[in-house]
Parts: structure tokens; sequence; C-alpha cells
């Protein structure tokens, strides 16, 4: 992984809502010639403008996030049921999270809230638990209102190619900016 120079500029760049002065861990792909560089996954495939238009960063300030990442891409493409689609959905929110922010673990409670701000369906959240693959890419801990989670290594892989779809499905309707 290749350090960002500039990262706090190039994150503010990438989507609306990034920290306030908090450095990002922001990273750049290897450019092979062909592949596009971003400033938050080195595993996608992808310009900052293109990651714009499928994701916002959100904000946090001193921990606190106060503006939740957004999916703003086709969140069909996450799942084929409500259970699939909020597992990616989290999955996709905790990467950014810790990618963009360095937060690893949240109140579940606020993961709920930001996948609903995606328009996922939070109302069937239950629905969550029913996907095997639950426990092999979330830690969750405690229950109710103190309960918290994060992505586990495996999520977060399979996080990077929900970005990697959502950039290429921008792609096929010809919508990008370059």
């Amino acid at each position: 992984m290749l350090g960002l120079n500039d990262s706090e500029e190039l994150s503010e760049d990438v989507a609306e809502g990034t920290t306030d002065g908090e450095e990002s861990t922001g990273r750049e792909a290897a450019d092979s010639g062909t592949s596009k560089s971003n400033s938050l996954f080195e595993q996608v495939d992808a310009s900052d403008a293109e990651l714009q238009r499928v994701l916002k960063t959100g904000r946090v300030e001193d921990g606190d996030i106060k503006d939740f990442p957004e999916i703003i891409g086709n969140t069909n493409l996450l799942g084929d049921s409500i259970g699939e689609r909020l597992l990616s959905g989290a999955i996709v929110t905790l990467t950014v999270l810790e990618e963009a922010h360095d937060v690893g673990r949240i109140k579940t409670t606020e993961l709920k809230q930001g996948l609903g701000e995606s328009g996922l369906d939070i109302d069937n959240w239950t629905a969550i638990h029913q996907p095997a693959e639950k426990d092999v890419y979330l830690d969750s801990r405690g229950a109710g209102p103190s309960g918290t989670t994060a992505v586990r290594a495996p999520g977060k892989e399979d996080a990077y190619d929900y970005i990697q779809a959502l950039v290429n499905d921008l792609r096929e309707d010809g919508d990008t900016d370059e």
C-alpha cells in the first residue's frame, strides 16, 4: 500500500463530508497503466470521481460520526435478498469508516441508521442474521443499544468487490465523468 502525500485534500475530493482536519488513511492504487487509482481503496479500480458517484464517505469529528457514509450507487447489486443487501451494505459502510476515518467499531444502532440512509430496508433488520456469512463478515458484540459491530477481514475483502461492482455498474450505464 502506498501512502498518500496529501491525503486530507484528496480525501475531501472523494466525497462530500469527510473528516474536518482529520487525516484520512487514504490509499492509492499502483498504476499499471490501465487501472485507475483513487485516494481511498487500493483494491478498487476507480477514480476518485467515480467513487464519489457511488459512495459518500461521511464525516467524523474526534471519533464521533457526524455524517454516516452512504451508498448512493445501485444497492440492488449488494445481494438478492434483503438480508444479503443489509449484510453487504454493512460491510461496505464499515469498510469506508475504517479506511477513510480509522473508525473500526461502531454501535450497531448507528450502523442500522446509516444503512437506512443508503436506502436499505432496515425495517427488516433481523434479516441481516439470515446469510450464512454474517459471522464470518461481521464481529458483533453485545445486544441492544450497547451492541457494537466491526467488519472482519473476509468482509472487508468482499466490501471492495461490492464497491467495484457499484463502480462497474456506473460505467456500464455510461454515466462516468471520465
